[in-house]
Protein backbone atom coordinates (compact mmCIF):
# COMPACT_ATOMS: atom_id res chain seq x y z
CA UNK A 1 0.00 0.00 0.00
CA UNK A 2 1.48 3.16 -1.22
CA UNK A 3 1.23 5.62 1.88
CA UNK A 4 3.68 8.39 0.46
CA UNK A 5 0.66 9.90 -2.29
CA UNK A 6 -2.97 9.46 -2.26
CA UNK A 7 -5.94 10.90 -4.56
CA UNK A 8 -8.89 12.70 -2.68
CA UNK A 9 -11.24 14.31 -2.99
CA UNK A 10 -11.94 18.13 -2.39
CA UNK A 11 -14.39 17.81 -0.14
CA UNK A 12 -11.97 15.31 1.70
CA UNK A 13 -9.77 18.14 1.82
CA UNK A 14 -12.43 20.31 2.83
CA UNK A 15 -13.42 18.44 5.82
CA UNK A 16 -9.90 17.43 7.00
CA UNK A 17 -8.47 21.27 6.31
CA UNK A 18 -5.76 19.83 4.41
CA UNK A 19 -4.07 21.43 1.32
CA UNK A 20 -4.54 20.02 -2.67
CA UNK A 21 -2.92 19.75 -5.53
CA UNK A 22 -4.79 17.91 -8.75
CA UNK A 23 -6.54 15.74 -5.92
CA UNK A 24 -2.99 14.47 -4.49
CA UNK A 25 -2.14 14.72 -0.78
CA UNK A 26 1.58 13.47 0.30
CA UNK A 27 1.80 11.49 3.11
CA UNK A 28 -2.16 11.67 3.79
CA UNK A 29 -1.67 8.39 6.57
CA UNK A 30 1.10 10.77 8.51
CA UNK A 31 -0.89 13.95 8.10
CA UNK A 32 -3.98 12.76 9.01
CA UNK A 33 -2.48 10.76 12.10
CA UNK A 34 -0.38 13.62 13.13
CA UNK A 35 -3.60 16.06 13.33
CA UNK A 36 -5.71 13.38 15.33
CA UNK A 37 -5.77 14.80 19.13
CA UNK A 38 -3.32 13.44 20.92
CA UNK A 39 -5.57 11.86 23.39
CA UNK A 40 -6.79 9.68 20.99
CA UNK A 41 -4.05 9.15 18.45
CA UNK A 42 -3.16 5.90 20.00
CA UNK A 43 -6.05 4.08 20.07
CA UNK A 44 -6.97 5.31 16.41
CA UNK A 45 -4.06 3.93 14.88
CA UNK A 46 -4.37 0.81 16.82
CA UNK A 47 -7.89 0.32 15.26
CA UNK A 48 -6.38 0.74 11.59
CA UNK A 49 -3.43 -1.12 12.22
CA UNK A 50 -5.90 -3.88 13.42
CA UNK A 51 -8.11 -3.33 10.15
CA UNK A 52 -5.43 -3.57 7.77
CA UNK A 53 -4.67 -6.84 9.38
CA UNK A 54 -7.70 -7.99 9.55
CA UNK A 55 -9.35 -6.64 6.36
CA UNK A 56 -12.37 -6.41 8.42
CA UNK A 57 -14.36 -2.59 7.78
CA UNK A 58 -12.94 0.41 9.54
CA UNK A 59 -14.84 3.05 11.48
CA UNK A 60 -13.61 5.59 14.68
CA UNK A 61 -14.83 8.72 15.79
CA UNK A 62 -11.87 11.02 16.59
CA UNK A 63 -10.98 14.31 16.94
CA UNK A 64 -9.36 16.00 14.24
CA UNK A 65 -7.14 19.32 14.73
CA UNK A 66 -8.33 21.72 11.56
CA UNK A 67 -6.63 24.87 12.67
CA UNK A 68 -3.95 25.30 15.11
CA UNK A 69 -6.11 23.80 19.14
CA UNK A 70 -9.41 23.47 16.71
CA UNK A 71 -10.60 20.08 17.03
CA UNK A 72 -13.79 19.05 15.16
CA UNK A 73 -15.24 16.04 15.33
CA UNK A 74 -15.07 13.42 12.48
CA UNK A 75 -15.81 9.87 11.92
CA UNK A 76 -14.18 8.04 9.28
CA UNK A 77 -15.01 5.18 7.73
CA UNK A 78 -12.77 2.80 5.29
CA UNK A 79 -11.66 -0.57 3.89
CA UNK A 80 -8.72 -2.00 2.63
CA UNK A 81 -8.42 -3.15 -0.33
CA UNK A 82 -6.39 -6.83 -0.99
CA UNK A 83 -4.35 -7.25 -3.65
CA UNK A 84 -4.04 -10.96 -4.80
CA UNK A 85 -1.49 -11.66 -2.51
CA UNK A 86 -3.58 -10.95 -0.07
CA UNK A 87 -2.21 -8.39 1.47
CA UNK A 88 -3.58 -4.43 1.61
CA UNK A 89 -2.97 -2.62 -1.80
CA UNK A 90 -4.75 0.88 -0.94
CA UNK A 91 -7.56 1.96 0.91
CA UNK A 92 -10.62 3.52 0.24
CA UNK A 93 -13.04 5.32 2.59
CA UNK A 94 -14.84 8.62 3.31
CA UNK A 95 -14.55 10.74 5.98
CA UNK A 96 -17.54 12.15 7.67
CA UNK A 97 -17.70 15.96 9.49
CA UNK A 98 -20.09 14.83 12.70
CA UNK A 99 -19.19 17.79 14.98
CA UNK A 100 -22.40 19.25 15.51
CA UNK A 101 -24.31 15.59 16.09
CA UNK A 102 -20.95 14.59 18.40
CA UNK A 103 -21.22 17.45 20.80
CA UNK A 104 -24.69 17.65 20.36
CA UNK A 105 -24.45 13.67 22.22
CA UNK A 106 -22.42 14.59 24.56
CA UNK A 107 -24.21 17.58 26.04
CA UNK A 108 -27.18 14.93 25.90
CA UNK A 109 -24.82 12.34 28.20
CA UNK A 110 -24.08 15.25 30.52
CA UNK A 111 -27.92 16.11 30.84
CA UNK A 112 -29.14 12.50 31.37
CA UNK A 113 -26.34 12.28 33.91
CA UNK A 114 -27.66 15.43 35.40
CA UNK A 115 -31.38 14.03 35.87
CA UNK A 116 -30.28 11.16 37.46
CA UNK A 117 -28.22 12.53 39.58
CA UNK A 118 -31.52 14.60 40.54
CA UNK A 119 -33.62 11.43 40.42
CA UNK A 120 -31.37 9.52 42.84
CA UNK A 121 -31.78 12.58 45.50
CA UNK A 122 -35.34 12.55 45.21
CA UNK A 123 -35.63 8.54 45.07
CA UNK A 124 -34.00 9.23 48.89
CA UNK A 125 -35.79 12.18 49.67
CA UNK A 126 -39.23 11.29 48.73
CA UNK A 127 -42.34 8.76 48.34
CA UNK A 128 -42.04 8.94 44.58
CA UNK A 129 -44.68 7.10 41.83
CA UNK A 130 -44.75 7.64 38.17
CA UNK A 131 -48.40 6.52 36.55
CA UNK A 132 -49.75 7.39 33.16
CA UNK A 133 -53.00 9.56 32.81
CA UNK A 134 -55.69 7.02 33.33
CA UNK A 135 -53.59 6.29 36.50
CA UNK A 136 -51.64 2.84 35.22
CA UNK A 137 -48.48 2.62 37.44
CA UNK A 138 -45.51 2.92 35.60
CA UNK A 139 -42.92 3.52 37.99
CA UNK A 140 -42.45 3.20 41.55
CA UNK A 141 -38.93 4.00 43.90
CA UNK A 142 -37.92 2.15 46.91
CA UNK A 143 -39.44 4.60 49.62
CA UNK A 144 -42.82 3.45 47.83
CA UNK A 145 -42.48 0.20 48.37
CA UNK A 146 -41.51 0.74 52.04
CA UNK A 147 -44.49 2.83 52.85
CA UNK A 148 -46.66 1.08 51.72
CA UNK A 149 -44.96 -2.99 51.94
CA UNK A 150 -45.18 -4.13 47.98
CA UNK A 151 -42.71 -4.51 46.14
CA UNK A 152 -42.17 -3.31 42.21
CA UNK A 153 -43.25 -6.29 40.70
CA UNK A 154 -46.86 -5.95 42.85
CA UNK A 155 -47.75 -2.95 41.60
CA UNK A 156 -46.39 -1.89 38.44
CA UNK A 157 -49.15 -2.09 35.54
CA UNK A 158 -51.82 -1.69 38.14
CA UNK A 159 -53.89 0.85 38.84
CA UNK A 160 -53.27 3.39 41.79
CA UNK A 161 -56.93 2.56 43.17
CA UNK A 162 -55.17 -0.13 44.94
CA UNK A 163 -53.83 2.19 47.24
CA UNK A 164 -56.86 3.88 48.50
CA UNK A 165 -57.81 3.45 51.70
CA UNK A 166 -61.24 4.76 51.38
CA UNK A 167 -60.33 7.35 53.63
CA UNK A 168 -60.06 10.44 51.04
CA UNK A 169 -63.99 11.39 49.20
CA UNK A 170 -64.20 10.69 46.15
CA UNK A 171 -63.75 14.92 45.27
CA UNK A 172 -60.29 14.13 46.96
CA UNK A 173 -59.09 11.78 44.00
CA UNK A 174 -60.96 14.02 41.38
CA UNK A 175 -59.23 17.06 42.44
CA UNK A 176 -55.77 14.88 43.20
CA UNK A 177 -55.67 13.30 39.49
CA UNK A 178 -56.68 17.04 37.74
CA UNK A 179 -54.03 18.57 39.15
CA UNK A 180 -51.37 15.89 37.93
CA UNK A 181 -52.77 15.61 35.08
CA UNK A 182 -52.52 19.20 34.33
CA UNK A 183 -48.62 19.02 35.33
CA UNK A 184 -49.03 20.92 38.50
CA UNK A 185 -47.22 19.74 41.71
CA UNK A 186 -49.32 18.53 44.33
CA UNK A 187 -47.98 18.59 47.86
CA UNK A 188 -50.77 16.70 50.04
CA UNK A 189 -51.04 13.91 52.68
CA UNK A 190 -52.66 10.77 51.08
CA UNK A 191 -53.71 8.13 53.54
CA UNK A 192 -52.80 4.62 51.44
CA UNK A 193 -53.99 0.86 53.15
Amino acid sequence: MNKDIAYVSPRWCEIMGTPMNNNLVRSPLKLWVQRIHADQRAEVQTKLFHHVETAKPFEVDYLYEIRPNEFLWRRTVGQAILGRDGKPHRMVGLSIDIDERKRFELKLGQSIEEVSDYKKALDQAAIVSVSDIVGTILYVNQKFCEQYGYTPEEVLGRNHKLLNSGVHPREFWQHFWSEISQGKVLKTIVTGK
